[in-house]
């Protein structure tokens, strides 16, 4: 079964930038394989095909979360998004089966955090096709999402980290427009609160070139910092401060940022790591398939080619009125982060205070888009680590919270 989660994570993460590609071409081949044929075939092996050697097994045989929830979860939300790509190539025998999984994953065991977006993003496709699903259940998961809203936009996680970005309020304005404003208008209406609180000062976090800051956990998901720029297009709610240019620049330019790395591909796919391969970095859940989350922000491209997003022009947004003499800092009381911009440098910051561990993730004093942060390898103190020293003893010293 573990075999079995490895490739549905390589074949359903993958998909995130297969599925706007089939949508615009349906008959894109590539190396002699048809896209669009090659997902389908695998993905209903991996699910509904109880034979296959590569089938998932069904939530009923887990007591605990397993991989399979995350990636049904993520799978579902494309098929709302983009329905073209899968969901609509499958005769009816094929989606009954398909759905009949889902149902019984949406109630399936998952993690107090995030994860209860996967168990949503389920139940919410299953309403959206006319399938039954367990509204309660659903609505309960998304109650004890909203428990983890902390202010300013920031939800705490296990951590405060880009999660926030590319799974809180992406996946919540997916919610919204597909199910929440119409069924569920109370939730909805909260949803929409905090992330007109979270885009007020959210391209702060981003370089003068857009580029990404190296904090926090599963950090190899890199350009899911920049997922709440998709957010904000498909929720379909203008802002004067995340307007439609300054969302496809840092989109863009964050998408750049790694894409033009010359270590960022490593075998053919993208590394484990920030720019090249870097173990310091990579959690005990990560696979060789895990960066393609980060592709989460080709979201976008299920837009209308005629949406604002992608005719308005692309613009600096604060960043053009800072100039070589000036800094920009504001303290985000809800993650504990002061950020300050660099007008000389372009360099943005993120200083952290809420800390409760010693994960270099998230521990190190400051973490700048021009330095991506070091590790501790040889037992020295490092650039930007609480490093106490006693005689030869040394310490890690992470701020606790109280």
């Amino acid at each position: 079964q573990q075999r079995s989660a490895a490739i549905f994570e390589a074949i359903a993460r993958s998909f995130n930038i297969a599925a706007p590609l089939i949508v615009d071409n349906p008959d894109l081949t590539i190396h002699g394989l048809r896209v669009q044929a090659y997902y389908r075939k695998h993905l209903l092996d991996l699910i509904t095909h109880e034979t296959s050697d590569v089938f998932i097994g069904q939530a009923s045989d887990y007591a605990q979360p397993v991989q399979q929830t995350c990636e049904m979860g993520n799978l579902c939300m494309w098929m709302m998004l983009a329905p073209e790509a899968l969901w609509n190539t499958l005769n009816q025998k094929e989606k009954d089966a398909l759905a009949k999984a889902v149902q019984g994953w949406a109630k399936g065991p998952t993690f107090p955090h995030n994860w209860r977006w996967f168990n949503v993003m389920m139940g919410t496709f299953l309403a959206k096709n006319g399938y039954a699903y367990d509204n309660k259940l659903m609505l309960n998961h998304l109650d004890h999402l909203l428990l983890h809203y902390a202010g300013d936009g920031w939800y705490r996680d296990t951590s405060y980290d880009y999660y926030t970005c590319h799974v809180f309020h992406l996946y919540g304005a997916v919610w919204n427009i597909a199910y929440g404003r119409e069924h569920a208008p109370k939730h909805a209406k909260v949803l929409d609160r905090h992330f007109e609180e979270f885009e007020n000062h959210y391209p702060q976090i981003f370089s003068r070139k857009g580029e990404v800051i190296m904090y926090g956990r599963s950090i190899l998901y890199r350009l899911g910092a920049s997922a709440g720029m998709a957010a904000a297009a498909l929720r379909g709610r203008p802002n004067k401060v995340l307007t439609p240019g300054i969302c496809r620049r840092v989109a863009s330019a964050a998408l750049l940022q790694f894409t033009t790395h010359p270590d960022f591909f490593y075998r053919g796919i993208p590394a484990l790591g920030f720019y090249g391969p870097f173990p310091p970095a990579i959690q005990g859940y990560s696979c060789s398939a895990s960066p393609f989350w980060m592709f989460l922000n080709f979201t976008c491209l299920t837009l209308p080619k005629r949406h604002p997003f992608w005719k308005q022009k692309e613009k600096l947004g604060h960043w053009g009125k800072l100039n070589d003499q000036t800094l920009y800092s504001s303290y985000w009381k809800g993650p504990g982060f002061l950020v300050t911009d660099h007008g000389k440098t372009g360099a943005a910051e993120i200083r952290p205070s809420k800390i409760h561990n010693q994960d270099p993730n998230y521990s190190r004093l400051v973490y700048s888009s021009a330095f991506p942060w070091a590790a501790n390898t040889n037992n020295e103190i490092v650039a930007g680590a609480i490093t106490l020293k006693r005689g030869k003893e040394e310490f890690d010293l992470p701020r606790m919270v109280s």
